[in-house]
């Protein structure tokens, strides 16, 4: 194989990582800097401008990901386009089957926590720092914007761009099994500090697991939404951050809120389960019926 043809494998692999990265990083500079100018035109200094600014981070990496979702949609579909498993994307949606990934991306994401939670244990201090700006931006910000950016938006584009179009084009290369590892591992040197690297890595052989048993991307997303969500949850309720009623949530109203979640994304998934069966059974009668007239004419 030449090098050139080797540099284009490696550049198909990692420019979807690239390209997303890009999109944040311009996204949040002009957000940024609008925003600091923002607060300066209303008189405020240019300390107290540039932490304000700082609180909006999460919100402004939320624009991104909602810029860049239909971007990567469109490429996860090209992909399964060329491997010819377009139709199978579908067939195998059956979301109702679905409903075990919810306890399952809880216990995913205590086990991974617990796993990382030991590793620090000899890590030195730069590694375990690494983590602070990014726990405080995203934990400091509002509840239901934590919610919609890191249980939502985030794990449909990171699971688009790293099991629908990382995972599946690095198995073109080398077996499944190596696949999932690299691609795990890109996706937590993504994250770009030492605590969440090992905590995003475990996270991502989970979703592919769930990703090669349905053949869908929408287990792996399912998962994913729910580790983040549960992370979310019990953040707060270990560090009684106030949640925008300023009011303090006790640890029992953190738990009853966590099964009213799980509950709820539950009944939501069996009802989008629904819509999309009855779309597959109704296309694939469809499909029957040409064939079978198609039979008749021959």
């Amino acid at each position: 194989m030449t090098q050139n043809k080797i540099l284009k494998r490696i550049w198909e692999i990692l420019y979807p990582m690239v390209l997303y990265f890009g999109i944040q990083m311009v996204t949040v500079y002009i957000g940024y800097i609008a925003i600091f100018s923002v607060y300066v035109v209303k008189g405020f200094d240019k300390k107290e401008a540039l932490d304000l600014a700082q609180m909006q981070l999460l919100m402004l990496n939320l624009i991104a990901a909602l810029i860049a979702a239909p971007i990567f949609l469109k490429m996860y579909h090209k992909v399964l386009k060329k491997q010819q498993k377009y139709r199978t994307e579908y067939e195998t949606s059956l979301i109702l089957k679905f409903f075990w990934i919810i306890p399952f991306g809880v216990v995913g994401m205590f086990w991974s926590n617990y796993v990382v939670s030991f590793l620090t244990l000899f890590m030195p201090e730069f590694m375990i720092d690494s983590y602070d700006e990014t726990k405080e931006i995203v934990f400091n910000s509002p509840f239901l914007l934590q919610v919609f950016a890191s249980a939502l938006m985030a794990p449909v584009v990171e699971e688009l761009i790293f099991r629908g179009v990382i995972h599946n084009r690095l198995k073109e290369y080398m077996t499944v099994k190596n696949a999932a590892i690299l691609s795990s591992l890109l996706f937590g040197l993504y994250h770009m500090n030492w605590i969440q690297i090992p905590y995003a890595f475990l996270i991502g052989m989970l979703s592919v697991f769930l990703f090669e048993k349905y053949k869908t991307i929408y287990a792996s997303i399912i998962f994913h939404g729910i580790a983040n969500l549960t992370s979310v949850l019990i953040s707060m309720a270990v560090s009684g951050q106030e949640t925008g009623t300023e009011e303090k949530m006790s640890m029992v109203e953190q738990c009853a809120g966590l099964l009213i979640l799980i509950g709820f994304s539950g009944i939501l998934l069996c009802g989008i389960g629904t819509i999309i069966n009855k779309r597959v059974n109704e296309k694939e009668k469809f499909e029957n019926e040409v064939i079978n007239d198609y039979d008749s004419m021959l």
